[in-house]
């Protein structure tokens, strides 16, 4: 009977999942609110209290999916928290071992790392790592999923020791996503993002411990993932800034001009690929400007070599409240050098703190002025971005 409780809410499940495609295909929040008020509609009508759990629980997790899509647009913590109340009142229901638990397990533990991004709160960064583990150690081996799962917990250990700077952590988390690149075979679409992963967790981990494996497996792993990543890939650029950054603090620690001619080139092939309104592009721009800063330090043939402190670069990458620091100050301490480097006097040598004490000064001829001033340009760019924008 149409009129039955059963074919309204057939119905409405219809009407809800059209509204929410239709925000899919427009991006427009009237229909973003259209569609949640659809799926919340559903959850009051007479029988969907009685209908099948694996009804129920659809309807929930949906209706929470599109409130978490409406916090990232609008920016309202009740949206999230609402979210993160029905998850864990449908995994209460089900339990977290069903096809529909693992699944549930997987949305809550990614809640609750939105949330704790938001707020810091060590409790939802707790709960986060063991929601995750659950999910990873319920997940078969061979299932396709699990490879993704075992990725969440080493990305919540990154979290906690981003937070905390626990050696174990970041071994731990090395370790979990060795195993997951180890299951995902070539030619998997998600292999390029597991092998950047992996690649971040070796760079940290030779921030944390100076150990120069871990800063060439960081590069090799980093290779890696720019060569298996399609060139339109939309992470590819990330993966070059990270390639980048890599070879710079290789090239920092040993002098090797080949690392930095590849840091330009990486950095400059991320700049490239990425879109003009991307927030890192800010970033690349950064560390473009870098690198022109170490190849003029390189090849400026006049002014005195002065050392720096070696391992500074390498402690700022080991601590981990480097993570949470805001991006404009880095921006304009690395704009001063270039600037510097511009209109300083020739005569008058500058005083530099950031020389690497290994590097040899190569002959006259092979200095450019030019490096100089693509230096500042691109620093400048990256700064004023930053300004600009707030990204």
């Amino acid at each position: 009977m149409t009129g039955s409780p059963a074919a309204k809410l057939a119905a409405d499940y219809d009407r809800a999942l059209a509204l929410s495609r239709r925000y899919e295909g427009s991006g427009d929040l009237r229909d973003l609110d259209a569609a949640i008020a659809a799926w919340r509609k559903l959850t009051h009508q007479p029988g969907f209290a009685e209908s099948a759990l694996s009804f129920q629980v659809g309807v929930k997790s949906n209706w929470s999916t599109y409130l978490v899509q409406r916090y990232f647009a609008a920016g309202s913590r009740r949206d999230l928290d609402t979210a993160l109340a029905h998850w864990e009142e449908a995994l209460a229901k089900v339990g977290p071992a069903s096809p529909d638990g693992l699944m549930l397990l997987n949305n809550l533990g990614a809640g609750l790392r939105v949330r704790y991004s938001e707020t810091g709160d060590p409790t939802d960064l707790e709960r986060m790592i063991k929601i995750f583990e659950q999910a990873a150690a319920a997940t078969p081996s061979d299932d396709p999923e699990w490879p993704g799962r075992l990725s969440n917990l080493a990305v919540g250990l990154m979290d906690r020791y981003e937070r905390t700077g626990a050696p174990d952590d970041i071994r731990e988390a090395v370790s979990i996503y060795e195993r997951v690149v180890a299951a995902t075979p070539p030619g998997h679409p998600e292999r390029p993002g597991f092998l950047s992963n992996l690649a971040r967790a070796h760079l940290i981990q030779y921030g944390a411990t100076g150990s120069p494996e871990s800063l060439t497996r960081s590069v090799d792993t980093y290779e890696q993932a720019v060569a298996t990543a399609p060139t339109h890939h939309p992470e590819r650029p990330d993966y070059l800034n990270g390639l980048g950054t890599a070879l710079e603090l290789r090239y920092e620690r040993s002098g090797d001009a080949e690392d930095l001619r590849r840091t330009i080139e990486a950095s400059e092939q991320a700049l490239a690929t990425v879109s003009p309104s991307s927030p890192s592009r800010m970033t690349f721009l950064n560390n473009l400007g870098n690198g022109f800063r170490l190849r003029y330090y390189r090849t400026e043939p006049s002014r005195p070599t002065k050392t720096r402190p070696r391992g500074r670069r390498r402690r700022l990458w080991a601590d981990p409240r480097t993570c949470r620091t805001s991006g404009l100050p880095g921006r304009t301490v690395s704009l001063g050098p270039g600037i510097m480097m511009t209109w300083k006097a020739p005569s008058r040598p500058m005083k530099r703190q950031y020389r690497d004490p290994q590097l040899t000064r190569p002959s006259s001829a092979d200095a450019s002025p030019t490096w100089r001033t693509a230096c500042w340009i691109a620093m400048t760019a990256a700064a004023a971005r930053l300004i600009s924008t707030g990204r």
